[in-house]
This record gives structure tokens, sequence and C-alpha cells, in this order.
């Protein structure tokens, strides 16, 4: 038997039981059993309506995304990042082995507008005796190339480092060995003069030549070399020249240290030589 016969037939009976509302239900169960009627990988012959969208998401889809806010063209620099400059521009200027500075601003700084753009600072004064507790700074600011303004301030200064200090008071002639000494972190601006540098003394044995007081760091015109010879002593000065070598007394007329270059006085013509220290016996003479 066909299907159309067949789909006629049965509108036919349910028109009979139940009228038309149960028609268009037996109609759509015809259809779903055409449908089922199709073999394993055969294309749909019904016509497949597109996704529908909701209005809330058509109307998201269709504004506009916003626009992402534009980097401002000004900005301002405050007393922070002042303060920043001036340190990074001193330090330069001293350099690392100086010390770590520290830099304040005496008075309050109102802040200036400044291109949005990496800033640099140029002093424009230093003071010619180099740095101090207070000072007055001239500086200008520049955007890569192109200058700002120029600028002063009071500044008060510190320059920290870790120097040595000695314990108790050493007097002169004490050996460095022998002295009682600390290591500290101090405020050396005010240090007109060079702290000593005891990390690498160096092979020779060093001694004191001034007096140090208890808290006072050592500075390096404290320290010399410690004579091996002294004066009024008697050495033995050594001259050579090729395979030739000749020794003599001489009487030492100056303390010195080794490598140092001292004056010696031959006995027998009472003439006085320049001769470098040796050791604590011997001076090696050159014509």
């Amino acid at each position: 038997m066909s299907l159309a016969p067949m789909r006629e037939t049965l509108i036919r009976q349910t028109r009979s039981l139940a009228g038309w509302t149960v028609t268009l239900i037996c109609c759509a169960c015809l259809d779903v059993g055409f449908a089922g009627s199709l073999r394993a990988g055969e294309p749909d012959p019904r016509p497949v309506a597109p996704a529908q969208i909701p209005p809330s998401e058509k109307a998201q889809a269709s504004q506009p995304a916003p626009p992402s806010p534009a980097t401002p063209e000004w900005r301002t620099i405050g007393s922070e990042e002042l303060t920043e400059l001036l340190t990074q521009a001193l330090q330069e200027r001293v350099g690392p082995e100086a010390g770590e500075l520290e830099v304040q601003l005496l008075r309050p700084w109102t802040p200036v507008k400044v291109p949005n753009q990496p800033l640099s600072l140029v002093l424009l004064n230093f003071p010619a005796t180099g740095l101090a507790p207070q000072c007055i700074l001239r500086f200008e600011l520049r955007a890569g190339d192109k200058p700002i303004g120029a600028w002063q301030t009071a500044v008060q200064m510190h320059l920290w480092k870790e120097v040595w200090v000695a314990r108790s008071t050493i007097r002169r002639g004490t050996p460095l060995g022998e002295a009682e000494l600390a290591r500290e972190r101090r405020d050396i601006i005010t240090l007109r003069e060079k702290p000593a540098d005891l990390d690498n003394p160096g092979p020779v044995e060093l001694e004191f030549c001034d007096v140090v007081p208890a808290g006072a760091p050592v500075l390096a015109r404290a320290l010399r070399p410690r004579p091996v010879v002294r004066r009024g002593q008697t050495a033995e000065a050594v001259l050579e020249d090729g395979a030739l070598r000749i020794t003599l007394r001489v009487e030492v007329l100056e303390e010195g240290a080794p490598g140092q270059i001292i004056r010696v006085r031959n006995p027998l013509s009472r003439r006085d030589l320049y001769a470098r220290v040796v050791d604590a016996q011997t001076v090696q003479v050159s014509l």
C-alpha cells in the first residue's frame, strides 16, 4: 500500500472520530514517521531554519566597542619623584665608591606640569668644595633632549658608608694589627679626607702616624707603611752594575719602609746617597 492512500485513509478515520484537532496531530505523526524512515547517512530533506539570535544579544553586538582611554599628554612631578632624580644625578656625580647618598628637600616643592615622558635631571651647579650637609642646588628638567625648565631648591644630604672606627684611642706608632677597630655605617659627608681602606691593606705592614680618638673613623692619612730602618742605624748598601756587585756599610739618615727611597751617608767619603729600602738591614744604591 502506498504512503499517500494510507495517509488519506487515516485522515478520514480520525475526522469521523475526533475532528480537526486530532487530524492535525495525526498529520504531524505521519511527518515524524516519514523522517524516521531515512536511512543512516542520507540527508534530511526538510529545510533547516536559521538560528534565532535573541534581541538583547543583537543590540549588544550592534553597539561599537567603547574607545580606550587616551594617554594624557601632561602629568605632574611631585617632591618624591624630584628627590629620586636629584639623588640619582648626585650619586652619578660622586660615584658609587664614595658611599650611598641620601637627599631630603628642605623646602616644600610645588608640583609642576611636565610632559608625560621619561624625565632626566641635569645639575647646573655643584659645590666647589664637594658635598655638604646642606646646600642649594640648581637643576634643569628634560623630557628626552627637550628642556622643560630650570629650578633651584635647598636640600639636606647624607653620605652613608661602612668605615673602620677606633674602639679605643690609638697612639702614634701603633701597628695596624694591634689596634682595636670596628666596622660601622657612618655618615661621612662632613669628612674632608678619605677614610682608610683596610679591606685590602697590601703586603706592606702599616702603622699609625697620628693619634686617633676612640669612636673616630680611621682616615687614610693616619696610616703609613711601617718603617723597617730607623734614622741613625747602620745598614748594608748594595750597588749592582751588571755582573759587578759592591757592598759597603752606610749610615741611615731617614726612616723608611720597604720600597721607599731614603738618604744614606757613606761614612768614609761623608757623601750622601739615595737608596731604596729592601729590608731592615739592606738598602740598594743606584748610580
